[in-house]
């Protein structure tokens, strides 16, 4: 076995194990309406023009319920982040290397983190159900029980296996938020 080969086939399944946990902790946002209905914002049309504010009030909902300012966040699909790199309040506020380098950024103290993973409802429009809060609302676990190269079977190619244990809890849905929007 080719250890480049190893490193770039290790490289492709920790990508997919990362994909794998996301999508599974991105489907968590119920939690925040069964435990509280109130942390269930409506859906509402977001634009390049209206996203910052949005967000903004995000925040200030938070800080009614007395969320911990620090570590705040929200997960947003990649047409918010295309929105909001066209929004000129956004870009502005950002310090210019973040927006350059192509990371999102913070708007009034939340971490903006991007995730093909948000879940979506409905068809017509889609709503995207994004994820916002504490880290103190989930809980999750992971681990990396056993990593093996080996030779496929019936080819000349090599691969790498392991597995891959993990689970997520939603410890306190007064702190988990469901932002709905559609495009």
């Amino acid at each position: 076995m080719r250890p480049e080969l190893i490193d770039a086939a290790a490289d492709r399944a920790s990508y997919q194990l990362a994909e794998d946990a996301d999508s599974y902790v991105s489907s968590l946002y119920s939690g925040a309406s069964t435990s509280n209905p109130d942390n269930t914002i409506e859906t509402s049309q977001f634009t390049a023009s209206n996203v910052y504010q949005k967000f903004v009030d995000l925040s200030v909902l938070m800080d009614q319920v007395n969320l911990p300012a620090e570590g705040r966040y929200v997960i947003v699909p990649p047409w918010v982040k295309g929105l909001l790199l066209q929004n000129s309040t956004f870009v502005t506020a950002s310090q210019p290397s973040v927006v350059l380098n192509g990371q999102v950024g913070q708007i009034a103290g939340l971490n903006i983190l991007v995730s093909n993973n948000v879940k979506t409802t409905g068809s017509s429009p889609v709503v995207s159900h994004m994820m916002a809060g504490h880290p103190s609302a989930l809980a999750y676990a992971e681990q990396i029980v056993n990593v093996e190269g080996l030779r496929l079977e019936g080819s000349f190619a090599d691969a790498v296996r392991g597995l891959h244990l993990f689970g997520a809890k939603v410890l306190d849905g007064a702190r988990l938020f469901d932002l709905q929007a559609n495009p």
